[in-house]
């Protein structure tokens, strides 16, 4: 039996990847969006975020010039409670309307996002809001790079 060299394994893996019609989706060189403008309503901190997410995916440019419309709705609501009626767990929830309009043919489309997760109260209250910054953290970077995917899929020439 004939040994297989490493140098004949990588360009047979080589061959297989290029030919099969492989494509990355986040390629950063394939910046064909220009935002020109980004109205945001809803709670600042999560605005500003997803605002700075939304923006890494612009170029000057990009053949697409488009508006981003952003309305979020933040919510929290205790999801279970204990026999003394204290609270277990809480569930955080974000809601964002996405609106993206070009501007050079008045093309619009919507999409709705709703984000979840579930947190459990800590004894200490201090512990409790930082788990609650992080789970708000978590559903905001969710969120980002699920606009960014819709937009760039959107626009993909």
């Amino acid at each position: 039996m004939k040994k297989i060299g490493i140098l004949e394994i990588f360009v047979i893996f080589t061959l297989l990847l290029t030919a099969c019609g492989f494509k990355i989706v986040n390629n950063n060189k394939n910046k064909n969006i220009h935002i020109q403008k980004i109205e945001l309503v809803g709670d600042k901190r999560i605005t500003f975020l997803l605002k700075n997410q939304i923006l890494l995916i612009s170029s000057p440019q990009g053949v697409n010039k488009i508006k981003v419309n952003l309305q979020i709705s933040k919510n929290k609501k205790a999801d279970s409670k204990n026999k003394q009626g204290k609270v277990d767990s809480y569930e955080a929830s974000v809601s964002v309307k996405l609106t993206v309009k070009n501007t050079e043919d008045e093309d619009r489309s919507k999409k709705i996002i709703k984000k979840k997760i579930r947190y459990n109260v800590s004894k200490n209250h201090s512990e409790t809001i930082d788990v609650e910054k992080k789970a708000y953290e978590n559903i905001q970077n969710s969120i980002g790079d699920e606009i960014t995917n819709f937009m760039k899929l959107y626009f993909q020439n």
